[in-house]
């Protein structure tokens, strides 16, 4: 495949592309031990957060919930739950930091740069006032199918007459399930799935921040979920959350080095020649050697596509003219000058083969664009309202062609092109 690159500031395009970083429509089903808890944050004031590491791949639109309800056979109805969403497909390896103020709205970012790691609804777990445990699953609340559990409360017979609370349980059956207590999930298994943080010998002391230590070996799954469901791995402490518990862990977790803060932003668009124009956004670049572009038509085997070398912008871009119908994967691999290589959030396009012709936006509020792809087919078109009345006739001298909507009332209008298409527009 024959590629061009150079510096952002070179390129300027009015393209828009008929393609998406679309949602993966068949969401991805996760079993318990997908993913493993890394740490969490009660103290801090007016913010709460939680972190956790994937354990496999995760395509787009991998959809998993969070609560701090417990469980007694059910789940508890009375706390927090909020779901994460991927916006990318993400590799196994990478951690993830989800915080904002207690039962509010959370924001996910990945560790180390600080980018969107996906997007998050409902709200966050209530630590301070009520959660004691953490659990992430997959499906209705009523038919949970739990990925993985972390649980901080502490129960201690005979000063609680309920019972003690264990690692390989949790609270006794006899506690209940409130906002204080959880036996262990249906299907998780401690020291694999699921992990019980016990700080002191006193009843009902929990810890209020806790985070992994990078106790390894961390090099594959099994490894990873065996030390970090291992509490002597950790490291607590209570009252605001000081640099000892500060969130994510930034471990190197299956040896996918955290992403490097200079990483600010990696998109995509398709072009109207059909090449792919690829963007980046760093925000310090002293110790990077070169970007390295990889690509994949199945986002698991990637292959070199191109190398980029550090410049003197902050942006970056690199084009690839040769662009597969149908799924497109892309990935940066940044070398810095020690040698070390981290890797970006990948990003899918999506060319749909056959396409000569595109009309957007649909529906339209102002400003129409009819995109012809490759050579120009069509030199004129006629705009029309519902009733078939003539209200625009307009030659097109290029691939693009703009037509000025905004005067028009809401409604649908018919765009007929010179060869016979016909496009029914929707006015806002």
């Amino acid at each position: 495949m024959r590629n061009l690159y150079f510096p952002f500031t070179k390129i300027l395009t009015t393209a828009v592309l008929f393609f998406s970083l679309q949602t993966n429509t068949k969401a991805q089903v996760l079993v318990a031990g997908d993913i493993a808890f890394t740490g969490y944050n009660a103290g801090a004031v007016g913010t709460e957060a939680f972190s956790f590491v994937l354990l496999v791949n995760v395509p787009i639109g991998t959809v998993i919930n969070f609560t701090d309800n417990g469980w007694s056979g059910t789940l508890g109805a009375t706390e927090q739950t909020l779901t994460w969403t991927s916006t990318s497909a993400i590799l196994a390896g990478r951690e993830i930091r989800i915080s904002g103020p207690s039962a509010g709205a959370g924001t996910a970012v990945f560790a180390g740069n600080g980018s969107s790691a996906g997007t998050c609804t409902g709200a966050m777990p209530s630590f301070p006032t009520a959660g004691d445990q953490i659990l992430a699953y997959q499906g209705a609340p009523g038919t949970p199918t739990f990925i993985s559990g972390l649980h901080m409360n502490q129960y201690h017979a005979p000063t609680d007459p309920c019972g003690t609370t264990t690692s390989a349980s949790w609270d006794p059956p006899g506690c209940g399930v409130s906002a204080n207590s959880s036996q262990i999930p249906a299907g998780l298994v401690a020291g694999t799935s699921a992990n019980w943080i016990g700080n002191s010998g006193a009843p009902n002391t929990d810890a209020d921040n806790a985070v992994f230590n990078c106790t390894g070996p961390l090099t594959t799954a099994a490894q990873v979920r065996a030390a970090v469901n291992n509490p002597a791995n950790w490291v607590t402490e209570n009252g605001v959350p000081t640099t000892a518990t500060a969130l994510p862990s930034r471990c190197t977790f299956m040896g996918l080095f955290v992403l490097p803060v200079q990483l600010v932003s990696f998109t995509g668009k398709l072009n109207a020649d059909k090449s792919a124009t690829l963007q980046w956004k760093v925000s310090e670049q002293e110790d990077i050697d070169r970007f390295i572009i990889e690509e994949s038509t199945d986002g698991n085997s990637f292959h070199q596509a191109g190398v980029v070398a550090k410049g003197n912008s902050d942006m970056y871009s690199f084009i690839d003219i040769s662009v597969q119908a149908g799924k497109n994967y892309y990935r940066l691999k940044i070398v810095e000058l020690s040698g070390e290589i981290t890797y970006s959030n990948t990003i899918m396009l999506t060319l749909k083969s056959g396409v000569t012709i595109s009309v957007y936006p649909n529906p339209v509020t102002d400003k129409l664009t009819i995109q012809q792809f490759g050579t120009t087919k069509n030199t004129t078109a006629i705009l029309s309202d519902g009733h078939g009345k003539l209200l625009q006739q307009v030659k097109i001298t290029g691939q693009n062609h703009v037509i000025n909507m905004e005067g028009y009332p809401a409604g649908v209008y018919v765009l007929k092109l010179g060869d016979g298409t016909v496009f029914k527009v929707m006015k806002q």
